[in-house]
C-alpha cells in the first residue's frame, strides 16, 4: 500500500494537473466577444480558381467597393450572385484566421449561365469582366422592381392632378438618381472627341461611355524601356489618334474632301472612386505564336491622373502653377539639401496621407495659396490598394495578389496566395510584374 506521503503527492499532482487542464480549456476556447485579429483570411483553391482567389482579394482590398458591398441589399434570388460576393468579401475582413471559399460565388455565376469550370485555368480579367456584367443584371432588376413598385404609388397618390408625361418624367429621374447611387465603384466614364484636322474646320463631335477597367499595353516601342512607369502606358493609351483617309461630315458637304483626316482624343469624363487598370501581358509573334511580356512597370503608392482628364484645361492649370512658383512673396518655405534618406523617415513605411503628400519639392508654412492649388490636385490622385501578378508562361500560370488590409491594418500588405497569407513589406508589393492594378480616390480633407 502507498504511504500517507506519497498518497497526498499524488493528490497534490492530480489537483495540479486538473487545474493545467482546466486552465488549457478555457483559454483555447474562441473569445467571441474581443478577439484580436491576427491577418487576412485566405480562400481554399477549388481546382485552378487561384485567379478567382485573387481577383476576389483584390477587389477586397478598396474600401469603396466593399462599403458599395455593405450597403446593398441582396435579400431575393434575383441578386444571389451580389449577395454571394458580398457574403465572402466581408468575411475576407471580419473573420479572423480561417480559410473561406468561393464556391458559392461560382455557383451563382452558374446561374447566370456562365461556365465557371474548376481545373481550368482561366484569365483574372476576364473573369472579372463577368462579375462587372452579372452585377450590372443583377441591379437592372433591382432597379426595375423597385421602379415598378414606386410608379404605381406615384398613381395612386397623384393619377388625378398630374399628366401622364409628368408621371413618366418623374420616373425616368427617379430611375436615374437609383441608378447613380447602385452603380459599382469600378465603373467610371470616359469621353471621346473627335474633331477635323484641318485647322479651319469647327466640326466636333463627343461621346461618352462607360468603363470599369483601363486596359493599358506594353508596345513594342515601350518594351525593354527602363525604369517603365504605369503614367507611360497611361499616356500613352490617352495620345491623341489621327484617322487618315477619312473625313468630317461638314468638309465632305463643303468642298468634297475625302481624306481630310480626323483626330481622335480621349479621357476621363468622371473619375470612378476604384480605378482598375489592367497591363496587357500578352504579345503576338510574326508566326503567330503568342508569348508572355516579362517587362516590368514601376508603379507608385499614389497615381496623379490630371493628364489624362478631360473636361480640364492643362496648360492653363500649368501656367497658374508656374506664375505661383515665381512670385517673391511665397518664400516662407522649408528647404534642404543634405545627403541620406530623409524622404524616408519623414514617412516611414506608411503611405503618405494627403496632409503629408509631397506635392512639390518644398513645403510652405503660412499656407495661402499654395494650400488651396494642391487640395485641388488632390481630387485626381488614386491610392493603390492591390497588385495582382501572374506567374508562369501564357498558356499556363499561377496568380497571387498583393494588398492592403482594412480598418487598422490599412498600411499593412499582404501576399494573399489562395489559402497563405504572409505580412511583406512593400518593396516586395513593388518588385511584383503587376497584371491588375487597383486603386482607390483619395478624399480631399474639408476645409
Amino acid at each position: 500500500m502507498p504511504s500517507s506521503s506519497s498518497t497526498l503527492a499524488l493528490g497534490v499532482l492530480g489537483a495540479a494537473a486538473s487545474a493545467g487542464f482546466l486552465y488549457l480549456f478555457l483559454t483555447s476556447k474562441p473569445n467571441t466577444t474581443g478577439r484580436v485579429k491576427r491577418g487576412l483570411c485566405g480562400l481554399y483553391n477549388l481546382g485552378n480558381t487561384c485567379y478567382a482567389n485573387a481577383l476576389i482579394q483584390g477587389l477586397s482590398s478598396i474600401p469603396s467597393l466593399v462599403n458599395w458591398l455593405r450597403r446593398l441589399h441582396c435579400d431575393g434570388d434575383e441578386t444571389r450572385f451580389l449577395k454571394e460576393l458580398k457574403k465572402l468579401v466581408l468575411d475576407l475582413d471580419a473573420v479572423h484566421d480561417e480559410t473561406l471559399s468561393a464556391h458559392d460565388v461560382s455557383e451563382a455565376l452558374r446561374s447566370h449561365g456562365w461556365t465557371i469550370g474548376h481545373g481550368v485555368e482561366q484569365d483574372l480579367h476576364e473573369l472579372f469582366n463577368v462579375f462587372a456584367t452579372t452585377w450590372e443584371e443583377e441591379l437592372g432588376w433591382t432597379i426595375e422592381r423597385r421602379m415598378s413598385t414606386g410608379l404605381l404609388e406615384i398613381r395612386e397618390m397623384s393619377e388625378e392632378t398630374r399628366s401622364r408625361e409628368e408621371l413618366a418624367m418623374e420616373r425616368c429621374c427617379a430611375a436615374v438618381k437609383l441608378q447613380s447611387v447602385l452603380r459599382a465603384p469600378s465603373q467610371g466614364f470616359l469621353a471621346e472627341r473627335i474633331k477635323c484636322a484641318v485647322p479651319e474646320c469647327t466640326y466636333k463631335r463627343i461621346k461618352h461611355e462607360a468603363c470599369s477597367v483601363i486596359p493599358v499595353k506594353i508596345t513594342r516601342q515601350l518594351q525593354g524601356m527602363r525604369q517603365l512607369r504605369v503614367e507611360t502606358l497611361l499616356r500613352d493609351h490617352f495620345r491623341a489618334e489621327i484617322i487618315r483617309g477619312a473625313s468630317c461630315d461638314e468638309c465632305k458637304a463643303r468642298c468634297g474632301r475625302t481624306d481630310s483626316g480626323l483626330i481622335k482624343q480621349a479621357g476621363f469624363a468622371k473619375l470612378p472612386p476604384a480605378l482598375i487598370i489592367r497591363i496587357e501581358r500578352l504579345g503576338w509573334l510574326p508566326s503567330g505564336a503568342c508569348y508572355k511580356i516579362e517587362d516590368h512597370v514601376d508603379f507608385a503608392e499614389t497615381l496623379d491622373v490630371r493628364d489624362f482628364c478631360f473636361y480640364r484645361s492643362k496648360a492653363e492649370d500649368y501656367e497658374k502653377a508656374a506664375a505661383e512658383s515665381r512670385t517673391p512673396e511665397r518664400t516662407s518655405r522649408i528647404v534642404g539639401g543634405a545627403a541620406g534618406n530623409a524622404s524616408r523617415s519623414a514617412f516611414g513605411d506608411a503611405p503618405p496621407t494627403l496632409g503629408a503628400l509631397p506635392f512639390k519639392t518644398h513645403a510652405t508654412i503660412d499656407g495661402g495659396s499654395f494650400v488651396a492649388e494642391n487640395l485641388a490636385a488632390a481630387r485626381y490622385r488614386y491610392q493603390l490598394r492591390a497588385v495582382s501578378e501572374h506567374k508562369g508562361l501564357a498558356e499556363s500560370g499561377h496568380y497571387l495578389t498583393y494588398r492592403r488590409g482594412l480598418g487598422p491594418n490599412n498600411h499593412v500588405w499582404y501576399l494573399t496566395n489562395d489559402s497563405q497569407v504572409t505580412r511583406v513589406p512593400y518593396s516586395k508589393v513593388a518588385g511584383a510584374q503587376a497584371y491588375m492594378l487597383y486603386y482607390e480616390r483619395m478624399r480631399v480633407p474639408r476645409q
